[in-house]
């Protein structure tokens, strides 16, 4: 689970991007949408092992765009994008095979592949929009 407080929108400035910092046990994990029109939406990127890196859209789905908005403070309509929607990052392809059950109260509660072990491209970098 991953707790967290939201700041207020208005009282800080943007560069388009958001994060959310988790912790599971000691090992600290951030959340960051990059690369959209706005805060809301944008490329997948997860800080794991001290790297940022990307999330594969293999089996990337409305499931998993719903946990991923819901640990960022979204808790309207999400869409998953795929396809490096949002452009193609770059370093690691951390996660695929992301399965959500809409229950989750953490995106790092879904279960997925093991870290950096999948057979893809930057190309399927997946993405969301969040309401």
């Amino acid at each position: 689970m991953c707790t967290f407080d939201l700041i207020t929108p208005g009282n800080c400035r943007t560069n388009g991007s958001v994060e959310i910092v988790c912790y599971s046990g000691d090992v600290k994990r951030f959340i960051r949408l990059v690369n959209g029109e706005s805060s809301n939406e944008g490329r997948v990127e997860v800080f794991i092992k001290g790297e940022w890196g990307t999330v594969c859209d293999y089996g990337w789905d409305s499931s998993d765009a719903r946990a991923l908005c819901r640990s960022l403070g979204y808790t309207g309509n999400s869409y998953a994008r795929s396809n490096g929607y949002f452009g193609q990052g770059s370093g690691p392809i951390w996660m695929s095979n992301v399965n959500c059950a809409y229950r989750e109260s953490s995106f790092f509660d879904c279960p997925y592949g093991e870290y950096g072990y999948q057979n893809c491209r930057h190309s399927d970098d997946a993405g969301v929009t969040c309401k």
